[in-house]
């Protein structure tokens, strides 16, 4: 597969967990019920969640800036801006995905969305559920990502291999003499 075409599967990667993760964020902040008694009483999980997504999008948009802005070099084959930009890429997206593994996917969150959902009753209820299907969503898009990385740094690596050069010596020998003692010159 050409690079070019590996980078263009990657940017569609990052574009479909951008995706996910707006609609994460959507369903627990823009979606989540409202307490008609108390608007200002709304649990601390909706902030945490919230603040998180948050925190994942502007990664992702930091992911997406770094491949695009390494378009340019894959077209004229600058391999090493390439490296730099995939590896910026890289660097995002494993922080997305310990966000996601070790804070929202986790058990815990998960079942603190579930109580949300039992102990404040009807719209929340739904909402819990939604933030879990919507948390679940991302799943899916976070592997098919890391696989598109993976597929662009086979290619890069193989690109890079195909462009390696390799010297041969194929000289005989070579002579030296060693100076003479207090004579001050050296001859070769």
């Amino acid at each position: 597969m050409a690079l070019e075409t590996t980078f263009n599967l990657l940017t569609a990667q990052l574009h479909a967990l951008l995706e996910a993760l707006t609609g994460l964020h959507t369903t627990v902040v823009e979606d989540r019920p409202l307490d008609e008694q108390s608007p200002q009483a709304t649990p601390a999980l909706v902030d945490i969640v919230g603040t998180s997504a948050e925190d994942l999008i502007g990664w992702m948009m930091e992911a997406i800036a770094a491949v695009q802005e390494t378009q340019p070099s894959i077209r004229i084959g600058d391999l090493d801006a390439v490296r730099r930009g995939l590896s910026d890429c890289q660097v995002r997206t494993i922080r997305i995905g310990q966000c996601l593994v070790a804070d929202l996917m986790q058990y815990e969150r998960i079942a603190d969305l579930a109580r949300v959902g039992r102990t404040r009753g009807g719209e929340w209820r739904g909402w819990a559920l939604s933030a879990k299907q919507a948390i679940d969503s991302c799943r899916q898009p976070l592997f098919d990502l890391q696989q598109a990385q993976f597929e662009c740094w086979q290619e890069l690596a193989e690109r890079s291999g195909r462009q390696s050069i390799s010297i041969q010596a194929t000289g005989i020998g070579q002579q030296m003499a060693r100076p003479e003692l207090g004579s001050g010159a050296y001859s070769s």
